[in-house]
């Protein structure tokens, strides 16, 4: 049971992790582009790199031990721990980010809900 239990968790990752790179890469194309999205739902953990425009190299993100939650039309995205590799960037995690309620967009919440 675990070994499917695994398979489906890596499944249900990458299928999030697929969507959520070409939904944030959009919204990320005046900024800079995408260079890696992952989501694995087994350890609640989300791992980001982008490359902004004017930096030589991309910057790591992770957010640690995301929870689901709110109301049924306006869902939440609530993270416990954000840290980046860059520190104006953590800081700013940290400030903004970490432990408050993130809305979510209507339209893809009823996939979040089911794939997270």
């Amino acid at each position: 049971m675990s070994l499917l239990k695994n398979l489906f968790d890596k499944t249900r990752g990458s299928a999030v992790s697929l969507a959520g790179k070409q939904f944030l890469s959009s919204y990320l194309q005046k900024y800079g582009k995408m260079i890696n999205f992952s989501v694995q739902p087994d350890t609640k953990k989300i791992y980001a790199e982008i490359l902004l425009k004017g930096e030589d190299s991309p910057i790591k993100i992770t957010l640690d031990g995301y929870e689901l939650d709110g109301p049924a039309g306006k869902p939440t995205l609530r993270v416990a721990k954000a840290s980046a590799s860059r520190e104006w960037l953590e800081v700013v995690l940290k400030e903004f980010v970490e432990g408050k309620p993130i809305e979510l967009p209507p339209k893809a919440a009823p996939l979040l809900k089911l794939l997270l």
